[in-house]
């Protein structure tokens, strides 16, 4: 339960941030306005990051830890070596694409430490 009222509550900000880009857009006369607008959702933050060709806006599905939580013991961080689960500044929202990047790397590395 904790992880879903967390979860719920993170999905609000990442609207209320995905409205102000939206506005911005709209003051910068950007239209039509990317399709990830057309409703209130979470965007992906690493499509908002950009690469060579610019911004991307992407609607975000997953709502990602940047440092893995413990297996073990979610709580418990090993010192830093993992992260938080319900820490707002070790979450990040991630399209499907970049979500499936970024578990694949962290699986490939894993796999390497067996």
């Amino acid at each position: 339960m904790p992880w879903r009222n967390f979860r719920a509550a993170q999905k609000v900000i990442a609207i209320e941030k995905a409205k102000k880009i939206m506005i911005e857009l709209m003051d910068k006369k950007v239209l039509p306005l990317p399709e990830a607008f057309s409703n209130p959702q979470p965007l992906c933050e690493k499509c908002l990051k950009g690469n060579v060709l610019g911004k991307v806006y992407r609607a975000a599905t997953v709502l990602d830890h940047i440092k893995p939580i413990n297996p073990e013991n979610a709580f418990d961080t090993k010192n830093g070596k993992f992260g938080e689960p319900l820490a707002a500044e070790n979450v990040q929202w991630l399209c499907s694409r970049h979500h499936a990047q970024k578990s694949g790397a962290e699986h490939q590395f894993h796999n390497s430490k067996k």
